[in-house]
């Protein structure tokens, strides 16, 4: 795995990895690795995607309560694809029955593709991907609810959970990280040379073309970012019993 390689190898500011999410703040509580959260210098956050809800276009419900009241009046019946266990996806969905006090029935599926046929073929209800994904597929699909605190300025039209009375936000999202005990002349570096990265009009361009905001955030506040989401992702997965022993 490319997260551990950077985990073994030198803090000389020559070995960096793009870390995604679910290997810093998923996968840890899921199985043993050659890692953990204290393993990295975390140097910038450099992108993030919403998640959305989302149905069929021909679903029996439009808005995110209509969902919630269906799967109160039927418990157990409204079916969620999974696209991976301990997945983002499947992490916000945890979060939204907790949230709404429903039950669902998870459907593992293997990705994005065999979700989304899953909801067209009648499979499954629901399904969370990325917001990219989210829009290439338009035409089929409606969303319920974009799952973070504000409507994206890219996507006016979607709503939110936080407005329908959900806090709930889960983006898909990665960052550089460095061998734990880089020199802090070099985090500050590579700091600057993400920032500039990421505001730079190729980066920008690529992010408006798929609709998608861009981010970043600094060393100091993407690492407490991390352990943030680490603790919150470690208590949802211990609820729905898939700590690993």
């Amino acid at each position: 795995m490319g997260v551990g390689e950077v985990a073994r190898a030198r803090a000389d500011g020559r070995t960096l990895g793009m870390a995604p999410v679910g290997p810093l703040t998923t996968q840890p509580h899921l199985r043993a690795l050659p890692y953990n959260i204290d393993s990295f210098d975390y140097i910038c956050l450099a992108y993030s995607a919403p998640t959305v809800i989302a149905v069929a276009k021909d679903a029996p419900f439009s808005t995110l309560e209509e969902m919630v009241s269906h799967a109160k009046a039927n418990p157990g019946e409204v079916t969620f694809a999974v696209q991976a266990i301990g997945s983002v996806p499947h992490i916000a969905g945890l979060a939204l029955a907790e949230a709404a006090g429903i039950e669902m029935t998870y459907l593992p599926v293997n990705g994005d593709g065999p979700a989304l046929k899953a909801l067209l073929d009648g499979t499954a209800d629901v399904f969370i991907p990325h917001v990219s994904f989210f829009s290439s597929n338009a035409e089929q699909l409606k969303s319920l609810a974009m799952l973070q605190s504000e409507r994206l300025k890219e996507q006016p039209d979607l709503a939110t959970a936080a407005e329908q009375g959900y806090n709930l936000d889960f983006p898909i999202w990665g960052g550089i990280v460095a061998p734990k005990g880089l020199p802090k002349e070099d985090v500050t570096r590579l700091e600057g040379a993400c920032e500039a990265a990421v505001n730079s009009a190729p980066f920008q361009e690529r992010m408006e073309a798929v609709k998608q905001p861009s981010a970043y955030m600094g060393s100091a506040e993407f690492t407490a970012f991390v352990r943030e989401k680490y603790e919150t992702n470690r208590v949802l997965l211990e609820k729905a019993g898939l700590l690993s022993k």
